[in-house]
């Protein structure tokens, strides 16, 4: 995770539970359930978190630029460095930076912000790179054209989808995954590495179902935000209150 200062696993009662129902055999959804709660308490914190509303207004004003007719120029008005004839790398590299100078400024760099950026670069990687045959032998105009193309219509609600979903579960599994290697063996609860990463595998997907309550709203208030010009901070900040709101109870109402 770079340089996040997350610290040592918490000695409350509930990620102690977390590790009992392991030890027990417990289903997916118990322990997804139990993960849950025990990290409530800052997961009620995101939206009041500085660098991560930051970090989420300058992903979406890197969307609105990447919407635009001169993509380029877009970027670079509103502050993302990108030199004409920019490949992927580098158009990635300038959104970091940006965010980076953007948390420095502010002393915002926090957990959140760092999983926030990780989150959207790796799933815009990940469709970018399905839709061209290199991403190191694309040509800029290429790579324009399929970022482009991967945040309109429903190409962005599906990334913003891969976005909440990688997060939440990013967050949540944290520090439970620097404990599940240490059930995997014989009488444990996992014989082997395939159970481990079938345990992985449903955790995802009980994430992911949760968070498709956010794929609706997403998309709707974006747009709306875009055409009344106020993807600025205090917007974001209203719609991450609201968002997170959606997933917390949407994630209370499946346990």
């Amino acid at each position: 995770m770079g340089h996040l200062f997350l610290g040592k696993l918490p000695k409350t009662y509930r990620w102690k539970h977390v590790i009992q129902l392991l030890d027990e055999n417990s289903g997916v959804a118990e322990i997804a359930e139990t993960s849950f709660w025990a990290a409530q308490n800052g997961f009620k914190k995101i939206p009041d978190d500085l660098g991560f509303i930051l970090t989420l207004t300058n992903i979406f004003k890197f969307i609105e630029a990447a919407q635009s007719t001169n993509f380029e120029e877009s970027l670079n008005n509103i502050g993302f460095k990108v030199e004409k004839g920019a490949s992927y790398f580098d158009v990635i590299s300038s959104f970091k930076d940006k965010i980076d100078r953007d948390l420095n400024q502010h002393h915002a760099l926090t957990d959140v912000s760092e999983i926030a950026q990780n989150s959207f670069t790796q799933n815009l990687t990940k469709y970018i790179s399905n839709e061209t045959l290199s991403l190191f032998e694309s040509t800029s105009k290429t790579v324009q054209d399929s970022i482009q193309k991967q945040l309109k219509g429903k190409s962005f609600k599906g990334l913003m989808h891969e976005f909440y979903t990688t997060f939440t579960t990013q967050y949540l599994k944290y520090y439970l995954s620097r404990e599940l290697p240490n059930h995997v063996g014989k009488n444990l609860r996992f014989d082997n590495i395939s159970q481990h990463s079938d345990f992985d595998r449903a955790f995802d997907l009980f994430i992911r179902q949760t968070v498709r309550i956010t794929d609706e709203f997403t998309p709707g208030w974006f747009g709306k935000s875009k055409f009344e010009g106020n993807l600025d901070h205090e917007s974001v900040s209203k719609y991450t209150h609201i968002a997170f709101k959606k997933i917390r109870n949407e994630l209370k109402r499946g346990f």
